[in-house]
């Protein structure tokens, strides 16, 4: 809801029912805000254990670490699912935050892969 969520509280669009009955949840702004604050400091805390674990974060200082939690964005790969291939475009940096994954590349040698990597 970007008017709970801006210094600018207006509305940028009236709502009208246009049922016999209609039912809506409803979350007071002081609620709302104090549930998203309490959402992304647990955020937070997840992100920086996991970059706290990783070895090609320890000497990156705690303020950078907790400036790179706000841009790291959670996501969920099923089993032997490509996280990216070969030969494309490097666009993102992936950790591992749970479970395993296999570095292979092909070569004109047969398949090489690289040790396993597990959070």
């Amino acid at each position: 809801e970007r008017a709970l969520t801006g210094e600018d509280d207006s509305r940028q669009a009236t709502i009208e029912t246009h049922d016999e009955l209609n039912e809506f949840l409803v979350l007071h702004r002081w609620e709302y805000n104090s549930l998203m604050s309490e959402f992304q400091a647990t955020e937070k805390a997840r992100k920086m254990k996991v970059l706290d674990k990783a070895s090609g974060f320890r000497t990156i200082t705690q303020d950078a670490k907790e400036d790179l939690c706000l841009y790291l964005t959670p996501r969920l790969y099923k089993i032997h699912e490509f996280i990216t291939k070969q030969g494309r475009k490097a666009m993102h940096l992936y950790i591992i935050e749970r479970g395993e994954a296999v570095a292979y590349r092909d070569v004109d040698e047969p398949k090489t892969k690289s040790p396993r990597w597990a959070a």
